[in-house]
């Protein structure tokens, strides 16, 4: 795990603890099952891991290994908790899946040429559990990680689509006011009984009376996101406040460097930074990949070895190969969806709440921020000129909490 600032930027480090926890405990693991191919004494073509119990050494690194490898499915699901808005089925697989490696480690198998007792059938239980499950949660991870990503993309679509609609409308107010500061200005050269010389401003008060406070209540409802660029003394079509519209409308940072996405942008829905779709579909199809494998590998071992366990007879060549190689696919998936699950942003608190986040966004609710390239609060009102075009009043509110 890399400590700073990610491409996202989001802080890594302090909320994705549970990651490390996840790496700790396979690498303590992966470390513990290397070991047993030296103090085991077992057979690592032939014989099963579990036989390594017949030695002190073996049977501590055994229960080492597996309750690091515990410990790893049980940050795991922390993880899976902080990201996915569905985790009941997965909480129940993983809570099985590690206690069935706590059963392997405190229940061990019967020595060769004994008869199996109550030990030994709930270390078989077990083990068979923990080779058992992980396709399955494996799979359902990647399923639940692919719908996150779906919805990220579609609720940007939705906001792009919006803040085109409020760009349309707000244009519309403009024309209308337009229109009303004409009027009004034709009205008062009229009452004054057209004396009212070429480019002579007319009163404020006059011009406001017809039609100024219509054209305010237009410009106020339809032209929110066209006040945000006016603030800054930019309209002009194309330009930096059609960069700002648009970087406020779809939850990304226009001055941040590149347009990065916003944590907790509070316009763009807040409480979640914009999923990187490539690393998350990618690392999901590869989850599935190592979902099916592990399924195919478990299925082989269960046909190959199953007659032999249920009968009493010895194991077929190159079982311990077999349970090798399929607890190895084991590790990589489990280290496969920690690395898919730390890339998905958390998942909002709670909307209102204010409360920022792990990567240093605020929620809905919180105050606007700089960085997240928010713009303050802008009244904006409407006056007609000399010349019929429309004076636009812009005066920032500035937030009282804001640096």
């Amino acid at each position: 795990m890399t400590f700073g600032r990610s491409q996202h930027g989001r802080r890594q480090g302090a909320g994705d603890r549970w990651y490390l926890g996840v790496c700790l405990g396979l690498g303590l693991a992966a470390v513990a099952g290397t070991a047993l191919l030296l103090v085991g004494d077992v057979d690592p073509m032939d014989q099963m891991l579990s036989d390594s119990v017949q030695t002190w050494p073996g049977a501590v690194l055994l229960a080492v290994a597996a309750c690091s490898l515990a410990a790893a499915g049980a940050w795991l699901l922390v993880g899976a908790r902080r990201v996915l808005p569905r985790t009941g089925p997965l909480a129940v697989m993983l809570t099985v899946w590690c206690g069935a490696l706590l059963a392997v480690a405190v229940f061990p198998t019967n020595l060769p040429g004994t008869e199996p007792g109550l030990a030994a059938v709930i270390h078989r239980v077990g083990a068979a559990l923990v080779a058992a499950l992980p396709p399955l949660f494996v799979l359902l991870i990647a399923t639940e990680t692919e719908a996150v990503s779906q919805a990220d993309r579609a609720r940007e679509t939705e906001l792009v689509r919006q803040g085109k609609s409020d760009r349309e409308e707000q244009s519309t107010g403009r024309g209308e006011a337009a229109r009303q500061g004409e009027a009004a200005r034709q009205s008062q050269a009229a009452g004054q009984g057209g004396t009212a010389r070429p480019g002579e401003t007319t009163s404020r008060s006059e011009a406001a009376r017809p039609g100024g406070t219509a054209g305010r209540s237009e410009a106020a409802a339809q032209g929110r996101t066209f006040g945000l660029g006016q603030a800054a003394g930019r309209g002009q079509p194309g330009g930096p406040a059609e960069t700002d519209r648009a970087g406020v409308e779809t939850g990304r940072n226009p001055k941040a460097g590149g347009g990065l996405p916003v944590e907790g942008n509070p316009v763009a829905g807040g409480g979640r930074a914009r999923i990187d779709d490539g690393l998350v579909k990618g690392g999901s199809r590869l989850l599935r990949v190592a979902g099916w494998g592990m399924l195919g590998v478990c299925g082989l071992f269960a046909v190959v070895n199953g007659p032999a366990v249920l009968v009493g007879r010895g194991l077929p060549p190159y079982a311990g190969l077999l349970e090798r190689v399929l607890l190895v696919l084991v590790l990589v998936a489990v280290g496969g969806c920690g690395r898919v699950l730390v890339s998905v942003p958390r998942r909002d608190r709670g909307a209102g709440s204010g409360e920022r986040g792990e990567t240093g966004g605020v929620g809905e609710g919180g105050p606007p921020v700089e960085a997240a390239g928010v713009a303050p609060q802008v009244r904006v009102s409407v006056q007609a000129g000399a010349e019929g075009a429309v004076e636009v009043d812009r005066h920032v509110e500035a937030d009282q909490g804001h640096p």
